[in-house]
């Protein structure tokens, strides 16, 4: 195995450059148009699968770029996630599009993928006074056989959640309100009804006022080093670089009850200068060590909480023991391709935070006030752009420098360097890196992505990185590096991916950076992964796909982990009806090799499955759609898994759900 890494590393720079001068050469035999809207429809969107599938058997219903969110965007065929993320972001800061020669702006865009794409949309302005609403429910139960014995849970097995959203011409407003199975629903434990609450009402201008949010929020400032709130791209470089994107204050409109802001937020702009600031105050669930009877208020917790579950004793009585007030506020410079901006975030909680003494909680954050500054610098044109940002809490540095290098419209090169010095804490940092905390990490990491023609890309990406003792490395710590090629072909009639990955680490010393024990030796390998995936049109109305994963641990006693899905998605000709069946079977000998698989859901809801030990899952869902006012889903599941190890009879598991949205 070690052999075959070694040889992996010194060829794939070889064939990688060998390929784009060949692909680059048959490419200049046939010029390309600027704008050939008749060219063949192409999808290349990987992670979102069921939108793609609804997509090519929807007709190609045109889509109003200047109303759609991303949601509505990744539904047109061939829209990649992180395209739709530089349409939204570009829209926000510069305003609607006048026409498709204004998408060649966008981070990104090459004239292939813009011509493939004219075709599906619409560029008229967006109505100023029209009155939106939407409102969605969803119901979903589970229940095990036999039960959990660990289940302690006081509330109903099933969750419920309501939500709202309106807009008429700058204003929006929503609210949602949601159980989790196994919570309480009213009673005298939850006399209140529901579980989580959450609100807002944002008004958004092209004046000197650009937005305000009174209500629930969420924040992102610079690359995330002092605070992110929004979606990590982890390591992958390619989905974390969006220099357009101006804004830091966006609604909260997610599920998630740990990672928001409730209080208000403004941004003023008068050019050059753009002004945010925003306050808040909340409750945050903690567990609590020390205890004040008398004035009923905690005196000391050991961490805080943020799962949103509030099912056990224990979970009830962590929930909103904390509370929170924040401050904190941006002023950035922009002008022409230079982006200067400099971050500043205060909370204070009103309990100190004192995790328990041990050599796991040596870096955690301590005390009853956390604060932070950030300067973060970009610069950017058609073919290179660089960011970078630095952080201080106070005691702790933490530095992030990402640089983009377009080689022509086929070839992208990304860049990174990251130092987190251990110690370092802020409590909504999101930064790339492989651990989820930005504290005592350090690394590089290469994503270099060619596209020889619309819907076909190759994906190289590295990532050397040294982890301090955290919760993502405990112990001693560890070096080490992770490599991982991808190559996918997406057409209207065929479709399919292959992905490896491969990573080995050692055990390092507990300095950054750490000692090397390896003496010039190949480090061990760790983990080695392939995923295919492959769909094919067997009919107009009918789609087939498949995906196969393994991954090997060689530590691990040569264990290793399996798992095959089928899909079967059929939808009649006007998108009335829409029937996915799934069957999928798997055998994983270990808990580190889980391998997750997202499943077919309704907008807004959040489905994820998990294999470990050996099993089989099956489920069915169903979507009626009535135009494009009402829409209704349902959806049923049955698993049978085994653990590894176990005597016990297999853990058999039904899941049923429904969803409402009513558009008017």
């Amino acid at each position: 195995m070690r052999r075959f890494v070694s040889l992996f590393r010194s060829i794939l720079p070889i064939c990688f450059l060998l390929f784009s001068s060949i692909m680059q050469r048959l490419d200049a035999q046939t010029p390309e148009e600027v704008l050939p809207l008749e060219q063949e429809e192409e999808v290349s969107s990987e992670e979102e699968a069921e939108r793609r599938s609804e997509a090519l058997m929807a007709n190609y219903v045109t889509v109003s770029i200047n109303q759609a969110g991303r949601e509505e965007l990744m539904l047109i065929p061939g829209m990649e996630p992180w395209f739709a993320d530089s349409i939204v972001a570009f829209r926000d800061s510069f305003g609607y599009f006048v026409s498709v020669f204004e998408l060649l702006s966008v981070p990104g865009a090459t004239r292939s993928m813009v011509a493939a794409l004219a075709p599906l949309l619409t560029f008229e302005a967006p109505p100023n006074r029209r009155l939106t609403q939407e409102i969605s429910g969803r119901w979903a139960l589970k229940k095990s056989s036999p039960a959990a014995t660990t289940d302690n849970s006081v509330g109903q097995p099933w969750k419920l959640a309501l939500r709202y959203r309106a807009s008429y011409g700058n204003w929006t407003a929503g609210f949602k309100a949601e159980k989790d199975a196994g919570e309480p629903f009213g009673g005298n434990l939850r006399p209140e009804g529901f579980d989580f609450y959450s609100g807002y009402a944002a008004f958004r201008g092209t004046g000197w006022v650009r937005q305000v949010v009174l209500g629930d929020y969420r924040i992102r400032m610079g690359n995330g080093l002092l605070c992110n709130q929004s979606f990590s791209a982890g390591n992958d470089l390619s989905l974390s670089y969006h220099p357009h994107d101006h804004r830091i204050i966006k609604p909260h409109t997610s599920w998630d009850e740990y990672l928001f802001f409730r209080g208000v937020a403004a941004e003023i702009r008068r050019k050059p200068l753009m002004l945010s600031v925003f306050a808040s105050y909340r409750s945050l669930d903690a567990n609590i060590t020390q205890y004040d009877s008398i004035r009923l208020e905690p005196l000391a917790v050991s961490s805080i909480q943020s799962t949103g579950l509030h099912s056990t004793p224990g979970e009830i009585t962590d929930r909103h023991a904390l509370q929170q007030a924040a401050l904190g506020g941006r002023i950035r410079f922009v002008h022409k391709s230079l982006v200067i901006s400099a971050n500043a975030l205060y909370l204070r909680f009103d309990a100190p935070v004192e995790p328990a003494e041990n050599f796991a909680n040596r870096y955690s954050f301590r005390g009853n006030r956390q604060q932070g500054i950030s300067l973060d610098i970009g610069w950017y044109n058609r073919w290179l752009g660089v960011s970078a940002e630095a952080s201080c809490d106070g005691r702790k540095h933490a530095w992030l420098g990402i640089a983009v290098v377009k080689a022509g419209d086929k070839t992208t090169l990304w860049i990174s360097s990251r130092l987190y010095e251990p110690g370092y804490h802020a409590l909504y940092a999101s930064a790339p890196g492989r651990g989820t905390n930005v504290t005592g990490e350090k690394g590089t990491g290469f994503t270099v992505l060619y596209t020889p023609r619309y819907g076909a890309s190759l994906k190289l990406r590295s990532d050397f990185y040294q982890l301090l003792s955290t919760t993502d490395a405990p112990g001693k710590g560890k070096t080490g590096q992770q490599f991982s090629l991808q190559y996918a072909s997406d057409d209207i009639q065929l479709s399919w991916l292959l992905r490896i990955t491969c990573e080995s680490y050692l055990e390092s010393g507990l300095t950054l950076p750490p000692v090397d024990d390896s003496n010039g030796k190949v480090l061990p390998v760790e983990s080695f992964g392939i995923t295919g995936k492959m769909a094919v049109q067997v009919t107009d109305l009918l789609r087939f796909g498949c995906r196969i994963d393994y991954k090997r641990r060689p530590s691990l006693q040569h264990l290793d982990g399996r798992m095959i899905a089928a899909d079967l998605i059929w939808q009649d000709r006007g998108g009335k009806y829409r029937i996915i069946l799934r069957q999928m079977v798997w055998k994983v000998d270990h808990y580190d090799l889980r391998m997750y698989l997202s499943e077919h859901e309704a907008p807004g809801a959040y489905g994820m499955a998990m294999p470990y030990g050996t099993g089989s899952r099956t489920y069915l869902m169903m979507r009626w759609k009535y135009r494009r006012s009402l829409q209704v889903w349902l959806k049923g599941g049955f698993s049978e898994n085994l653990k590894p190890g176990s005597s016990k009879l297999p853990s058999r598991t039904f899941d049923i759900s429904c969803q409402m949205q009513l558009t008017i």
